[in-house]
């Protein structure tokens, strides 16, 4: 796969998985703790976040919103909004990943209204949310990558909710582009990562 200009190979959980993210990122671990079971990358507004959790049970058709509204609790989100939930096509859109491995994968999307830590509930801000879910029932494990990115002002949103619209530059669209680019790199070189 050709990689966009500014784009690079990054190791996660220290080499067992690789990815390809923009090079801007920056790695959190090198700034602060960052649980073991999470890597957290950031650049200015733009997070992404990939975190092992144990293999939830729920029937496949549920796993996209139980996930969100987690995200939601753990974020302790003022408002949301689930926008998108779609089936990956594992072979097509996870290639480094066999399906036989991961024979579901999820993204779903929307907005959030997050405040940062120590902020007052005034300052939140609203947060485009992309949410893929890899299910990886050999290791009973799902794998959660999550990446964010700032959201303009509310206005004119489909619930009237405080969880405004994507920035116009990037778009919906185009920040779903650079979500599945992302994804069509993810490989796991050691499975032994999940116990």
């Amino acid at each position: 796969m050709v990689l966009p200009d500014q784009w690079k190979r990054r190791e996660l959980f220290g080499g067992a998985i690789e990815m390809c993210m923009p090079e801007a990122y920056l790695d959190m671990s090198d700034i602060g703790p960052v649980p073991d079971n999470q890597e957290v990358w950031v650049d200015g507004g733009n997070s992404l976040i990939m975190e092992i959790v144990e293999r939830s049970e729920l029937p496949e058709g549920e796993v996209g919103r139980f996930y969100w509204q987690d995200l939601a609790s753990v974020s302790e989100s003022t408002s949301t909004r689930l926008d998108g939930q779609e089936e990956l096509d594992v072979e097509k859109e996870l290639p480094g990943i066999p399906s036989s491995s991961c024979p579901h994968a999820y993204l779903v999307n929307g907005c959030q209204t997050l405040t940062k830590s120590r902020q007052h509930p005034s300052q939140a801000h609203p947060v485009a949310v992309w949410l893929t879910i890899l299910r990886l029932p050999g290791v009973q494990a799902d794998l959660l990558v999550t990446a964010n990115f700032p959201c303009t002002e509310a206005d004119n949103d489909r619930n009237g909710s405080a969880a405004g619209r994507p920035m116009e530059s990037e778009g919906m669209e185009g920040r779903s582009q650079v979500v599945k680019s992302m994804l069509r790199t993810l490989v796991v070189r050691d499975w032994s990562l999940f116990g």
